[in-house]
């Protein structure tokens, strides 16, 4: 799975997309094939976990993280949970104008009950757990069986959760999480994102044994046709 989004001015791709998540039509049309692709990727029974990363910070994870939950948010019969797992720095609930707090952090950490995580889009049904007071431990927290227990409850609950990790050459957080997901979607930039970092986020991903599944690619500039042009 590739998807090829168009280029747009500076700031980050994340700050750009902050409050306004919701795509215009080439974004959209360009994250429907992103969905359609995503859903012929995972062909197990029941619900379908796919982690959302990127190889550095500033590479459009968490915009590729939202909008793709979205998508799949608004289809007809489809219950989708995102959460934030980018726990030193998450940024879901900007997008959104959430409040932090309580979130999956507190949770983890007996400071939240479980019915208090939960937002939800009303345009799109999406459910959303934001990331919370960031904890001391982030790495610690979700690795505990607590995680791993939360995620099993939600798994009987929604057909898709999305789970926004930290990136994962940066800290080794997001290895816990993705090694529980059915599936990884990799965050680039054109022009940004190096070759070397790739590869070596590819091998990471790889050494925990879960499927990289496609690449988000932002960033490419539009052709004079209407068509995209591939890095």
């Amino acid at each position: 799975m590739i998807s090829i989004l168009k280029r747009e001015p500076s700031p980050s791709i994340e700050d750009r997309a902050k409050n306004s998540f919701k795509p215009n039509f080439e974004y959209e049309e360009a994250y429907r094939t992103a969905r359609t692709n995503l859903m012929f990727s995972i062909t197990k029974n029941g619900c379908k976990k796919v982690a959302v990363t990127s190889s550095e910070s500033g590479e459009g994870k968490t915009t590729t993280a939202v909008n793709l939950a979205y998508m799949l948010a608004i289809q007809t019969d489809t219950k989708v949970l995102l959460i934030d797992c980018d726990l030193r720095k998450s940024q879901v609930h900007e997008y959104f104008q959430y409040k932090s707090s309580p979130g999956l952090a507190d949770y983890l950490i007996n400071a939240a009950a479980l019915d208090d995580l939960f937002r939800h889009d009303n345009v799109s049904g999406l459910s959303v757990v934001c990331g919370g007071r960031i904890p001391p431990n982030p790495g610690e927290i979700l690795s505990s069986p607590i995680f791993e227990s939360f995620l099993t409850k939600m798994e009987n609950q929604y057909n898709y959760i999305l789970i926004d990790t930290p990136s994962v050459n940066a800290v080794t957080d997001g290895l816990y999480v993705i090694k529980l997901c059915d599936g990884v979607v990799l965050s680039v930039v054109q022009g940004m994102s190096l070759h070397d970092e790739f590869s070596k986020s590819l091998h990471i991903i790889n050494g925990v044994g879960t499927k990289v599944l496609g690449v988000v690619m932002h960033g490419v500039e539009k052709k004079r046709n209407g068509g995209y042009a591939y890095a």
